[in-house]
């Protein structure tokens, strides 16, 4: 029996004028209805403030596919001084009643108020961030102890200007801890245990059990009927250390990430065959920097990762707004004999834009590179960038980057796309590490103190006003080391909030600026954002539906388009292709009448699905074009503006849309190319919560999207002459989308509009010969005619993820698979040749 739901944090205060109640769990609905919390006291519905909140987390733990996501909940309410009762009722469920002595029982007695979370960095280390206050001011010792509550061996830590997810006193903001400790399996349990001179109390940290425990507990989460599918498809040790994980979800395997890092950390022999490279062109690069009020320790930290740079033409420019002179005492105590360093104490704080602004002035390279005060680079970074420069003189550079902790730990890999405008506006994935020529800053001008916290996210904005993409330049390879502190929106991103209204604000000056009318909103996590675009008036759009049978399938699509689409200025071509069946043809007799957007289009030629839709678009009256199977339903009643708004943006080709199977899971978010064509992203994943760089919920740049549901303009369509009629059946979409990117245009994916696709109800399997023998010619003719076009990989992937296994990291084993394609596709070649095809 599964658990159905979760009271993570109970707490119900005595006040003066009565009780304040707060409450904090999950609750897995059925059949994706909405969550509906309430409170009762005396039979009496309770006025409360209820929040509903996104767990993934908690769907993907217990791989349910059934329950809404918003399946958390944050309930605030207030009881009067009468109440001997309280019942809590989860969709018409009672979870918890507690009357008399157990109502009593329930009101806190004790003088702490405290939030926290643990984190379990491997197998016997754990972390504990929160916080911990005493409600009358008293003196108060935080501690973890072990089972007969002695104190363990641990590092604590304060953290300045905590922020709480729920709760907002001040006294929290200055209660912030962090506990580092580590533990056998003897010492268990392990508590949190917070004192004073009064009181103490014990909570024990119960979310981590042994690995028997936890192996058990996985077992019946996974249910025996997915142990095989997942042993089959990732190997034994994946399914092991899947099983003795407490958490099943991650974003990123830790495994694959440590043994990336083994496999890609450039060796001291590699390192110093740098050192010895001679380049044509040698730029000087001036780091800068603003300094204010700077942990001395991260800054020598950082001095030192430049002066370990292979690439030695190079200056940091620091200049300090801080308060007191540490800084500058720093400096000229252990660096006032640098040849690299221009250090200027600017006497006062100018906020983060000006200060920066004072280190560029002192720039005298040609190129200027971006750093905080507390990060580091790879010591081949500088090396990377002007690699890069001599090889495509470009304007503006930008790196990988991961993060490290205030032990020097590496992770966290983010692995960047290259240049995706509609990503960068829905956020800024670019960040660190970046390097633009001297003359580009020039002409943009300085940064912009309006945009402070989010000053580097309108200069890049400005950046992409003046640079062509063809100048600026990715490097996939994580250079740059972002620092996390707990202050940090690298550990902590609801610690910098208004940094993000300066991120939304500089979006939509950069829309205003160039005329684009679109609208700016926030996304569906901090720093990220929406960007819906306006339109002027509603062009006419014709969609295309080829059809041979399945009428109950079409009848499904075409309803769902009379009843839930909003838009008004749209015709529909239903392309009827040698159906068989009367009821086909009795349905569309009457199919114009009772859809009077509909006109019955006839092709008799054999089937050939490009060249059915080139058809349909010679008999189009539409500006734009909608290709869609008959196998779909729509779910989005603002589908049709959304994709045209998108779809006559001049640098835009095809936009595509997240497409269901019916069971809810993903059955496209995009298309990429791997080894052998094109592959769906997220396939058969949740269509919400956490996915890699937030890609699953954001508007973003991809190769290809499926022909199922794509819109693009018939002037585009027709100027790369629409779809190859060479692919009958599979990938004349995929060939499509690449061929509009060879023309230099964008494709887009815009997964907050989403329709049901029921894949291949009407055309069928390849469970033939003579199907499959058509498949693999066609997959044959798009690898052999794409793959000097995509011969480093997908541009909007990346060529340090796998190709097997989604958004996880390219292991060297990865290639021994490649190479077997490689020969059997070599060795084809050679047949063809000496048989003279």
């Amino acid at each position: 029996m599964r658990k159905s739901y979760c009271l993570e944090k109970f707490e119900n205060y005595k006040t003066d004028e009565g009780y304040s109640l707060y409450i904090r769990g999950w609750y897995l609905t059925k059949n994706h209805e909405k969550l509906i919390p309430e409170i009762f006291s005396s039979d009496s519905l309770q006025l409360a403030r209820i929040t509903t909140i996104n767990r993934q987390d908690v769907l993907n733990i217990f791989q349910d596919s059934d329950s809404t996501v918003e399946c958390g909940f944050i309930i605030e309410a207030k009881l009067n001084n009468q109440a001997q009762d309280l019942k809590l009722v989860l969709n018409g469920e009672p979870v918890l009643d507690l009357k008399g002595n157990n109502f009593a029982l329930s009101v806190r007695k004790t003088d702490f108020l405290y939030d926290f979370s643990l984190h379990q960095e491997d197998e016997h280390n754990f972390r504990v961030v929160g916080f911990a206050t005493s409600i009358s001011g008293h003196d108060l010792k935080i501690s973890v102890a072990d089972s007969r509550k002695r104190k363990i061996e641990q590092t604590f830590s304060i953290l300045k200007d905590f922020k709480s997810s729920f709760y907002c006193d001040d006294s929290v903001k200055n209660s912030g801890f962090e506990i580092d400790f580590s533990f056998s399996e003897s010492d268990f349990p392990i508590y949190l245990v917070m004192e004073t001179e009064n009181e103490s109390l014990s909570i024990p940290l119960s979310m981590h059990f042994s690995r028997r425990q936890i192996l058990i507990n996985n077992l019946v989460v996974l249910g025996w009927s997915k142990l095989f599918p997942l042993w089959k498809a990732n190997g034994t040790r994946f399914l092991a250390r899947k099983l003795f994980r407490q958490e099943l979800y991650t974003t990123i395997d830790e495994q694959s990430e440590s043994k990336w890092y083994k496999e890609n950390t450039p060796t001291t022999s590699e390192l110093q065959d740098q050192t010895l490279t001679k380049f044509e062109y040698e730029p000087c690069i001036s780091l800068v920097c603003a300094a204010y009020q700077s942990n001395l320790d991260y800054l020598r930290l950082l001095i030192e990762s430049l002066d370990q740079q292979t690439y030695q033409n190079w200056e940091l420019c620091l200049a300090d707004g801080s308060i007191d002179n540490s800084v500058e005492q720093f400096i000229k105590n252990q660096y006032s004999e640098h040849p690299k360093i221009n250090y200027q104490r600017i006497g006062k704080n100018l906020g983060i834009s000006g200060n920066t602004n004072e280190a560029i002035k002192l720039a005298t390279g040609e190129f200027i590179g971006f750093i905080d005060h507390d990060d580091e680079l790879r010591a081949d970074a500088l090396f990377e960038v002007v690699k890069r420069i001599n090889e495509d003189e470009c304007d503006f550079i930008y790196t990988d980057e991961d993060k490290i902790d205030t032990k020097g730990k590496l992770s966290d890999l983010f692995f960047k796309p290259d240049y995706s405008p509609d990503y960068l506006l829905t956020r800024n994935y670019i960040n660190h590490f970046s390097v633009i020529r001297k003359s580009v800053v020039d002409q943009i001008g300085l940064l912009r103190s309006e945009f402070d916290g989010s000053q580097d996210y309108d200069f890049l904005l400005r950046m992409i006003d003046v640079v062509p993409k063809d100048k600026i330049a990715h490097i996939s390879k994580p250079l740059y080391h972002w620092r996390m502190t707990g202050a940090s929106t690298a550990l902590d991103p609801e610690s910098k909030l208004w940094a993000f209204e300066a991120g939304k604000r500089a979006i939509q000056n950069y829309l205003d600026r160039n005329n684009i009318e679109a609208i700016v909103t926030d996304g569906p996590y901090l720093g990220t954002y929406n960007v819906k675009y306006q339109l002027k008036e509603q062009p006419m759009i014709s969609i295309i539906i080829p059809n041979k049978d399945h009428i109950d399938e079409l009848e499904v699509l075409l309803s769902s388009i009379k009843t839930k689409i909003r838009y008004k200025n749209y015709e529909i071509l239903v392309v009827e292709n040698n159906s068989t069946e009367d009821k086909t043809f009795n349905y569309y007799e009457s199919i114009e009448t009772r859809y009077p957007k509909v006109r019955l289009l006839h092709w008799n030629k054999v089937f050939n699905y490009s060249a059915i839709n080139n058809f349909a678009v010679s008999k189009s009256q539409g500006e734009l074009l909608l290709l869609m199977n008959n196998d779909m339903e729509v779910i989005s009643s603002d589908l049709l503006e959304g994709m045209a708004a998108n779809a006559i943006r001049d640098e835009v080709g095809a936009v595509g849309i997240k497409l269901l199977y019916q069971s809810g899971k993903i059955q496209h978010n995009g298309v990429f190319w791997g080894i052998e064509g094109g592959y769906h992203l997220f396939l058969d994943d949740a269509p919400e919560g956490p996915s890699y760089g937030h890609l699953k919920l954001l508007q973003h740049n991809v190769s290809a999207v499926t022909g199922a549901a794509l819109m693009v303009t018939k002037k585009k369509y027709l100027e790369v002459g629409g779809l190859d009629e060479r692919y009958r059946v599979a990938y004349n979409d995929v060939d499509f989308c690449f061929k509009l990117i060879k023309a230099g245009y964008f494709n887009v994916i815009l997964p907050q509009y989403s329709m049901y696709h029921y894949e291949s109800l009407s055309r069928g399997l390849e469970d033939t010969p003579e199907k499959l023998q058509r498949f693999y010619s066609e997959l044959d003719r798009l690898t052999d005619s794409w793959y000097p076009f995509f011969k480093h990989g997908d541009p909007f992937y990346n060529e340090n993820l796998s190709l097997l296994r989604y958004y996880t990291p390219r292991l060297r084993s990865e290639y021994e698979h490649y190479e077997k394609i490689y020969s059997a596709r070599k060795k084809r070649d050679q047949d063809r040749l000496k048989n003279g095809e």
